[in-house]
């Protein structure tokens, strides 16, 4: 076989193998089988580097490498004659009485790394001086890790936590000194003195430092808390089921079907325990009443005594009568109040006890409450639905009275009366099972209507169907300006339906009186209330 070469050509294109190979086939042919596997083994090496060429002519071109990241030159370590330096400074300083100067340069130092134990003994001393005691121990604890010959700043490290009460580590401290110095008679003493006084208690060790006191404190307050919530948790995970029981909204009725109805048919709504909504004014009243009229009309007898009572001439002559007595049905009705005194002592002089209800609780925050009503009484488009003669007199007199009154000083007049309702309807409530308690908040009517709608539809095992339940969203919904009902408070000049008004509204120092009038009532609805809402009642 022929050993000539193959021309030398940078590109090596198929095109030129190709006619170094073609007039050389006739002569393949008349060589011995070995030479002609040869000749093949280098055509597939010729086609392989062909291919690998042509892979790279066509791929597609690398990113330019990033330029590399410049970091700034590591810090030098400290030198031993910078630190003796350092610390002969800051010595100078002190004696000088520049203290803030030297403490700056001894913290300089420690930064840096400084390995004399001295250097963090002076710079904790100062930092406990100035106030800074988690700094202050730090830097003791780090000088007498580095203090071999002496044990200067572990005396210091243990009297300062002797002096903030830190008995327990300032024991641990001095059983280390009596590691180093196991026949110094003066460490025994210290310790029989330090045990004396420190009034230990028995199944307590709060008296072994005040953070550990607090961390026990917290602990139980916690455990207290999980157990009084148990109950509630158990209850909310029976509502959990009602609640997804009444999601699926049902599909629209056909035309043919004469009511637009869909009662659920394993819930007799007949013989359903009967339902207390506690309701006071400025708590989205209007529309609650309207929403419990639509939803109870077909499932349960609904009696809201204030409404009632404007036939009477007296809006409050309804739950004023039935404070004396009155004839509940304890299945398949729902009853309306909104002045939890007066609820107690018709529950009582009707011979019933509060957990012979179910209770649904609609409240809004009493300082909010408060800035409403005050801008509710005053606006003079505002007129109670089928307004007669007393009530008229009475509400004319009241306005004559609020002209004359800035809402600070009103809010700070009613806010004990309102306070007060609130906790006794919780002393009321005590004792009713929560899974037949349902709260809802206002802060949850309008920031999450449709939650809302859900949990109210759920607790009274009621599902309307969607045009009812779409029906209500969009006239009720008070983030629905556009369709919202125009009977709704929320249309007044002065409304401000959103959680919060009392803070955009009122003096720090009225908002402050408040906050201490309300506490009781504000951390019963707390209790309660939903944990995405439960900061609104915060001072």
């Amino acid at each position: 076989m022929d050993t000539e070469e193959l021309p030398v050509r940078s590109e090596h294109s198929w095109q030129a193998a190709q006619s170094f190979i073609a007039p050389r086939k006739e002569r393949l042919n008349m060589h011995k089988p070995q030479e002609i596997r040869q000749a093949l083994r280098f055509l597939d090496d010729l086609r392989q580097v062909h291919q690998s060429i042509q892979a790279r002519l066509h791929a597609p071109a690398a990113a330019p490498a990033a330029a590399p990241v410049s970091c700034p030159p590591p810090a030098p370590p400290l030198a031993f004659e910078d630190e003796n330096r350092g610390y002969a400074e800051a010595e100078a300083l002190l004696k000088a009485g520049d203290t803030a100067a030297a403490l700056e340069r001894l913290q300089d130092l420690a930064t840096r790394g400084a390995l004399r134990w001295d250097i963090h003994n002076d710079l904790g001393t100062l930092l406990l001086n100035a106030g800074q005691l988690e700094a202050g121990l730090q830097a003791l604890k780090t000088a007498a890790s580095l203090e071999f010959s002496s044990t200067h700043a572990l005396r210091n490290l243990i009297v300062a936590y002797v002096q903030q009460g830190e008995i327990a580590n300032a024991l641990a401290a001095s059983c280390l000194l009596l590691r180093k110095e196991p026949q110094n008679p003066d460490i025994p003493a210290f310790l029989r003195d330090l045990l004396l006084e420190a009034s230990p208690r028995l199944d307590d060790y709060g008296w072994l430092s005040p953070r550990l006191a607090e961390t026990l404190t917290e602990q139980e307050r916690l455990r207290a808390q999980l157990e009084a919530d148990a109950p509630r948790q158990q209850a909310q995970a029976l509502k959990a089921e009602l609640f997804d029981w009444c999601r699926e909204v049902p599909a629209l009725p056909e035309p043919a079907t004469p009511s637009p109805w869909a009662p659920p048919p394993a819930i007799d709504h007949a013989d359903q325990a009967s339902c207390i909504v506690f309701l006071p004014p400025t708590c989205g009243g209007v529309s609650v009443y309207r929403i419990m009229s639509v939803l109870c009309a077909r499932h349960y007898h609904y009696i809201n005594f204030e409404v009632a009572a404007y036939m009477a001439n007296d809006p409050y002559q309804g739950e004023l009568s039935a404070k004396a007595g009155y004839d509940y049905a304890l299945r398949g009705s729902v009853y309306s109040w909104r002045e939890a005194q007066r609820l107690g002592e018709s529950l009582r002089n009707s011979a019933l006890a509060p957990d012979d209800f179910r209770h649904l609780v609609v409240l809004r925050d009493p300082r909010d409450s408060l800035v409403s009503l005050y801008h509710i009484l005053r606006d003079p488009q505002y007129v109670p639905p089928k307004e007669l003669t007393a009530f008229q007199e009475h509400n004319l007199r009241e306005k004559e009275r609020l002209a004359a009154m800035s809402v600070d000083e009103y809010v700070i007049e009613s806010a004990p009366y309102w306070a007060q309702n609130i906790t006794n309807l919780a002393d009321l409530l005590a004792d009713v099972p929560p899974e037949r308690l349902e709260f809802l908040s206002y802060a949850v009517l309008c920031e999450d209507f449709p939650a809302f709608l859900q949990r109210l539809t759920g607790f009274l095992q009621i599902r309307p169907n969607r045009r009812v339940y779409e029906d209500l969203l969009a006239t009720e919904d008070v983030k629905r300006q556009d369709t919202l009902r125009k009977t709704s408070m929320a249309r007044l000049a002065k409304a401000a339906p959103l959680p919060g008004r009392h803070k955009r509204e009122l003096r720090p120092d009225t908002i402050a009186e408040l906050n201490r009038i309300t506490a009781r009532a504000r951390q019963w609805m707390a209790a309660l209330e939903v944990p995405e809402y439960r900061h609104l009642y915060n001072d």
